[in-house]
Parts: structure tokens; sequence; C-alpha cells
């Protein structure tokens, strides 16, 4: 209890208000039951039946329960590049056109026959100098390829 010592007479009024009774939490549908001094704490930070707002700019509401599912898909959540040393963080909805020209994406070389991966930055050298597929014209300028 509170160990408040008060008169027998005002014991009703005192309980009425007491921060130690248990009351049930004021959210719709929510079973849990606690100390009155606890209820707004309980609210503001751990009710999962409470409404509230995507920290991630989406602007969408949701019960408190159902944020960290909702944050896996969030289109603005921030999350980084997945491929290998880019590391760029950028929202979720923006990844797709990111991954279109990401330097550090493995590619394959479009020489036919060529089996090589290489990071998309480094395409151009691997076709200019390195590719063993790609066709060149012959330094003599004789004309065969």
């Amino acid at each position: 209890g509170c160990g408040a010592t008060i008169a027998r007479r005002d014991l009703s009024a005192h309980s009425a208000g007491c921060q130690y009774k248990k009351v049930a939490c004021d959210a719709p549908d929510c079973p849990e039951v606690v100390l009155r001094k606890d209820l707004e704490q309980h609210l503001r930070r751990y009710c999962q039946f409470t409404l509230v707002k995507c920290e991630n700019g989406c602007g969408q509401a949701l019960l408190r329960g159902m944020l960290k599912q909702h944050e896996e898909g969030c289109p603005t959540k921030q999350i980084k590049c997945t491929h290998p040393k880019c590391g760029l963080r950028m929202e979720r909805q923006a990844m797709e056109a990111h991954d279109q020209v990401c330097g550090y994406k493995i590619v394959e070389c479009p020489a036919p026959g060529c089996p090589e991966q290489v990071r998309r930055k480094d395409l151009d050298k691997h076709v200019e100098r390195d590719c063993a597929h790609t066709l060149v014209s012959c330094p003599k300028k004789c004309g065969w390829k």
C-alpha cells in the first residue's frame, strides 16, 4: 500500500484516488492491471494497445504491439545497402533504385562466354583491360577482330 495514515471516515475518499490502488489500463483491449501511479508510464511506454506513430517518418499510426512488425517493412526506415563494402544508408524505399547503380553490386561481365563477376564500379576496367572474352581490334590495323 501507500502507507498513508488517515482517519477512517476519509478512507473511501482516499481509496478512490490512492496511487497504490490497482487499476485497469485505459487503452481499449488492454488486459493489464497496474498501480494507478504507474498507469501514465504504462500507457506512454509499455502498453501494447496504445496508438503510437511510426518514428521512421512514414506517419503511420498503429498499436505499439504492431510497431516491430511494421518496422520490418516500413518504407521510410533507414537501412544500409546490402552490398558488401558499400555501407550507404538510405530509406528502404530507395534501395531498389540504389541497387541499379550501386558500384559495389556484383554484376556479370557482358562479354559473351566470360564467367567473371565483378563489382559494378570495376566493370569498365575489367571489360577494357582484363577480360579475355572481350573482342578487340588488331593493333596492326589489319581489320581482324
